[in-house]
C-alpha cells in the first residue's frame, strides 16, 4: 500500500519512477506516522522496520549506472534494516573511491562508522556517540571540535555537524567554520529539518559551492523547514532565498 502511494505521489509531482527498484516480497515500503493529541506530539507510529533486503543486484545497478550522470550522491541511512546491507555499504564505498569526480555524502542514523570517502553529515549528538565509540572522553570545552575532527580522520573527508538553534560547525580536515543559524522566533517542528539540510548542502556543493556556503544553504533550508508545523517541512529554493533576503536584511 505505502510504496503504491509513494510511486502516486511522485508521478504526480512530474518525478521519473520508471528507476524504482521493487520487492515483492519480505519487503515493506518504511513509513512513519507522528499523531497528535491536542497539541501533545505523540510516540511516531513506525511501519516497514522489519524488512529483508533481496534486490542488492538491482540497486546496485541502478546506482553503478547512474553514477556517470550525477553530481553527487547522498546515502540515507535511518532503518537498521533497510538497503544498506553489508553488500551495498562496500558496493558505495567502492563507489566514493572510484568515481572521485561524484560528491558522496552521508547522513547516516546508526551506520555511520561503516561509510568511507564521503563527506559526512550528522547531528551533534550522534557526533558525540561516535566519539565516544572511539575513545574520546567526556563533553569538555571545545568536545564538538575534537569529534568533528575525529570523525573526519576516520572518513577522510570533511564533516558537517548540524547544531540546532547554534547553526552548523564545518570540520574540512584542518580547520574549522561555525556558521550560524538563522534567528527564528515563535513555535518550531523539528521534523524533516535534517533531510532539508542535508539536501541544501549537498545541492550546493554539486553547484560549486565551498563548504561555508553549504553550511549557510543547510542552515536557511532548515530554518524553512521547521517553521512548517505538524508536518514533514520541506524547503523551495523559493521559500530559501526569501528567508536569506529578510535574514540579510535583519
Amino acid at each position: 500500500m505505502f510504496g503504491r502511494e509513494l510511486t502516486s505521489l511522485l508521478g504526480e509531482r512530474g518525478i521519473d519512477t520508471s528507476a524504482l527498484v521493487i520487492q515483492e516480497h519480505e519487503w515493506e515500503t518504511p513509513v512513519y506516522a507522528k499523531p497528535y493529541l491536542a497539541e501533545a506530539e505523540q510516540e511516531r507510529i513506525d511501519f516497514g522496520r522489519w524488512n529483508t533486503m533481496r534486490s542488492e543486484p538491482a540497486l546496485e545497478h541502478l546506482v553503478r549506472s547512474s553514477l556517470p550522470g550525477l553530481d553527487a550522491l547522498i546515502v540515507n541511512q535511518q532503518l537498521a534494516r533497510g538497503v544498506h546491507t553489508e553488500t551495498m555499504i562496500r558496493t558505495l564505498n567502492g563507489m566514493a573511491r572510484d568515481h572521485p569526480a561524484v560528491t558522496f555524502v552521508t547522513d547516516a542514523r546508526t551506520m555511520s562508522t561503516s561509510f568511507t570517502g564521503m563527506i559526512c553529515k550528522l547531528n551533534a549528538a550522534e557526533a558525540s556517540r561516535l566519539a565516544r565509540q572511539a575513545g574520546e572522553a567526556g563533553e569538555r570545552p571545545g568536545a564538538l571540535r575534537s569529534h568533528a575532527r575525529t570523525i573526519g580522520a576516520r572518513c577522510g573527508k570533511p564533516v558537517f555537524v548540524t547544531r540546532g538553534a547554534e547553526g552548523i560547525l564545518v570540520f574540512d580536515g584542518t580547520g574549522y567554520s561555525d556558521i550560524p543559524a538563522v534567528v527564528l522566533k515563535g513555535p518550531i517542528d523539528p521534523v524533516g529539518a535534517g533531510d532539508a539540510t542535508v539536501a541544501a548542502i549537498v545541492a550546493s556543493l554539486a553547484a560549486g559551492g565551498t563548504l561555508e556556503e553549504a553550511g549557510e544553504m543547510g542552515n536557511l533550508a532548515g530554518g524553512v523547514t521547521v517553521r512548517k508545523i505538524k508536518e514533514t517541512g520541506t524547503a523551495t529554493p523559493e521559500e530559501i532565498v526569501a528567508l536569506g533576503f529578510r535574514y540579510d536584511r535583519a
